[in-house]
């Protein structure tokens, strides 16, 4: 069920299960209690550039980053880059040491 309470210009949108909105903007903070969940091919659009200043993609083979503007920053006091089963391939501690495997 779906429930709409206003005059043109909503106060309060009510759904219980499923709908389908297209182009929604929401002005101000959106909060999830689960996931969100883009299928293949769809874009995380970071920025106000018309592409994105930062986009996160899966085509359905690889997972693409791509900055667009500025630097790319990981902060972390230790960084590990590892494989699907969790083994390291690169740790980089904050002290500068970085250790390849």
């Amino acid at each position: 069920a779906t429930t709409l309470k206003g005059n043109g210009d909503f106060v309060d949108i009510d759904v219980d299960g499923q709908t389908n909105l297209d182009n929604v903007i929401v002005a101000g903070v959106s909060t999830h209690n689960d996931h969100i969940h883009l299928i293949d091919n769809k874009r995380l659009r970071l920025g106000t550039a018309a592409n994105g200043d930062a986009v996160l993609l899966h085509n359905g083979s690889d997972t693409i980053l791509d900055n667009q503007t500025g630097n790319l920053f990981f902060r972390s006091a230790s960084t590990h880059l590892q494989s699907l089963s969790g083994d390291d391939k690169i740790v980089a501690e904050a002290n500068g040491v970085v250790e390849l495997y």
